[in-house]
């Protein structure tokens, strides 16, 4: 069991930021601090608030998948596959909780499992665009077509909310679809553009693209709305070092012109 893991069964950590609201909303008050630490790509502290609004109310749906969701962006998909279950036998049937079980399993390379919760998930009345971005990735792990259709059931589930193009346009982007990703972005952007998760990502496709000064600019507009967007900073960071290997393999280049072969010794 990791650390993380046994920390989940703790309870009475103190706030990292108190909150000033009634005892009797406070279990509300994280799932809300929640979903927005999860829109700001901090799933560490989106994790622990879910878990704390836990403590608080041991039945709430949305903290147990919250919970699952953030192991799994974490890469714990061993951990999200427990919690997801357990969560299952509180909230049988549950579409979301179907869908998170199903996305740890499939990463775990259970695909024939995740196709049978997702069969469930998104069978289920007004599945949520969770499920649908869920089946769409099935199919694009299996290379299919259809999960365009997918990711056009999710935005109907929820048309007015960037998050959901966004998270399509990760999935896009993760299986090398990037003009997808883009049409995505820009679309999650005309909902919103002071998000700075999705100017991240927009970086990250344009980075894919080999476009660097365009990556640049997307970073520098993630960081400009929101100073602590670390995915922003590490594609700054990366984008840096990746001129300066450029620099020194054309210094050596030249050096390795100019110098006898035998100066550099073996290569």
């Amino acid at each position: 069991m990791s650390r993380r893991f046994a920390r989940l069964e703790l309870a009475g950590e103190s706030l990292t930021r108190p909150l000033t609201v009634p005892p009797v909303a406070r279990e509300h008050a994280l799932l809300r601090r929640a979903a927005w630490q999860h829109r700001r790509a901090r799933f560490e502290a989106a994790l622990r608030d879910y878990s704390r609004a836990l403590e608080h109310d041991p039945n709430l749906a949305a903290g147990w998948c919250g919970q699952a969701r953030m192991l799994v962006e974490l890469g714990e998909y061993d951990e999200a596959a427990v919690w997801a279950r357990r969560a299952l036998e509180l909230h049988p049937g549950r579409p979301a909780l179907l869908a998170t079980l199903a996305v740890a399993r499939l990463r775990r390379g259970h695909a024939l499992e995740a196709l049978g919760l997702l069969d469930q998930a998104v069978g289920a009345a007004a599945a949520p665009a969770w499920a649908w971005l869920a089946r769409a990735e099935l199919l694009l792990c299996e290379r299919r077509t259809a999960s365009t259709w997918c990711v056009l059931k999710a935005r109907a589930a929820e048309p007015r909310d960037w998050f959901v193009s966004l998270q399509a346009a990760r999935l896009y982007h993760y299986y090398g679809l990037v003009a997808a990703a883009l049409d995505e972005c820009a679309r999650a952007l005309r909902l919103d553009a002071t998000q700075p998760w999705t100017w991240h990502v927009e970086g990250e496709c344009r980075l894919a693209l080999g476009r660097r000064a365009e990556a640049r600019r997307a970073f520098e507009r993630a960081l400009s709305l929101d100073a602590d967007f670390e995915p922003a900073r590490h594609g700054l960071a990366a984008l840096g070092s990746g001129a300066a290997r450029g620099v020194l393999r054309r210094l050596r280049a030249g050096l390795e012109r100019l110098l006898p072969e035998r100066a550099w010794g073996t290569r």
